[in-house]
């Protein structure tokens, strides 16, 4: 009796937002223009929100398409067709729900190049493939994490330790094989991989993150996660998470020359959840301050300052991308009716407006939850988001100028 009451309220509160029983809107609204790309008991989706899915010449739409099993395939959509069949360039067992498999187009020279984590000649490395003449080949003989502007230099980390910590984040299909008991190990951290050579090289291990924290304790375990180069900037960037098996930890944003010198820790007062760089030198951080509300705040990478504490304003957490030096896009969590908003912001006004709206599924929470991760396109007329329609994921994209944007703020 008690499992059939159970039953019937887990359906419940699918359909409304429990404990204020608020009716759920279904339906997303979004502007006109906008396209959704989805296929027919498919999921098909992006990932993370730091990557444009759009090609270079604005004509296609990179997406990874999963109909069922653990092999998730990669491919495009032509952007002036949404109904032209999705052409599949590849397969890899090397992804995750919230980030897919870290595929991206080229960059100067390699605008019709697709890199992606795959398996090619029986290993997980990082491929890329020429959509024009169909040749791919290894440039990485592990898994990339970020690639820098110039498509020279990759950056990569242990993904099956990062598995172990954050299942949504990490690949299952990678064993953490090197220093599982280590809570700090010196042979593992954040490697530079040279792109035209494949050689690796350990720039900042984790028992040099573990001295720079200073607190020494043995049941902390340390891990890294979200890395990246520094726009137009020799410098990389990672999260350093601390943490005891099982827990959430401490998230410290920090910021390393490209050869691994010169730490420094950006964001020390918030527990760092997102960020985005607004221009060369100033970083927007979001996370969890010291009064237990989400902060955006914004700070000078060289000097560690805040110049912008934007805390009282912006208190729900997102994933925010800057469009100008002064504006960002991000999206919110589901609210208590299932929405999620898209929305442009900026420090102009210290104000938001929202620019689409799409119902989540209840059922779409935890490691599997679909959030929007909105990318602005290159070309800058276009927001790419993931959402969920028809019960499955799918991808919108939705007509956007940030210069417009930006003249409506002044």
């Amino acid at each position: 009796m008690l499992y059939r009451y159970l039953r019937r309220l887990s359906k419940l509160a699918r359909r409304w937002s429990l404990p204020t029983l608020l009716p759920i809107g279904k339906q997303h609204k979004i502007p006109q223009g906008s396209t959704f790309f989805a296929e027919k008991e498919a999921h098909v989706f992006f990932g993370y929100y730091d990557i444009d899915p759009i090609s270079p010449d604005g004509t296609k739409l990179l997406a990874c398409r999963l109909k069922e099993g653990s092999v998730l395939e990669i491919g495009y959509f032509e952007l002036d067709n949404p109904t032209r069949p999705y052409r599949v360039i590849g397969t890899t067992i090397a992804w995750n729900w919230q980030q897919g498999c870290r595929a991206r187009w080229g960059g100067p020279g390699h605008g019709s190049t697709i890199v992606f984590n795959g398996y090619l000649n029986d290993r997980l490395c990082a491929i890329s493939y020429d959509v024009e003449t169909g040749d791919a080949k290894a440039i990485s003989t592990v898994p990339l994490y970020a690639i820098d502007e110039m498509f020279r230099f990759g950056l990569t980390l242990d993904f099956g330790r990062l598995f172990r910590f954050r299942p949504g984040y990490g690949y299952s299909s990678v064993a953490e094989q090197r220093f599982p008991d280590d809570t700090a190990p010196r042979g593992e951290g954040v490697w530079l991989v040279d792109l035209s050579t494949q050689a690796k090289k350990l720039v900042v291990s984790l028992k040099e993150l573990a001295d720079f924290y200073g607190k020494d304790d043995e049941a902390l375990y340390h891990y890294v996660n979200h890395l990246d180069f520094v726009p137009n900037s020799t410098r990389i960037q990672m999260f350093h998470i601390v943490s005891r098996e099982g827990a959430k930890g401490v998230v410290r944003l920090i910021t390393a020359d490209r050869g691994g010198g010169n730490l420094r820790l950006i964001a020390s007062d918030l527990r760092a959840s997102h960020y985005t760089w607004m221009d060369d030198r100033r970083v927007l951080v979001t996370g969890l301050a010291p009064d237990k509300r989400c902060h955006f705040d914004i700070f000078d990478e060289g000097t560690g300052a805040k110049v912008a504490a934007l805390g009282d304003i912006f208190t729900e957490d997102g994933h925010p991308s800057a469009v100008t030096d002064f504006g960002w896009i991000s999206d919110t969590y589901p609210d208590k009716r299932q929405r999620q908003h898209l929305y442009y912001a900026n420090t102009r006004d210290r104000q938001r407006k929202t620019v689409a709206s799409f119902h989540s599924p209840g059922e779409y929470r935890g490691d599997e939850r679909c959030d929007l991760h909105p990318r602005y396109s290159r070309q800058k007329r276009a927001i790419v988001v993931d959402c969920i329609v028809d019960g499955y994921r799918a991808m919108a994209v939705i007509p956007f100028d940030a210069e417009n944007a930006a003249q409506d703020s002044r």
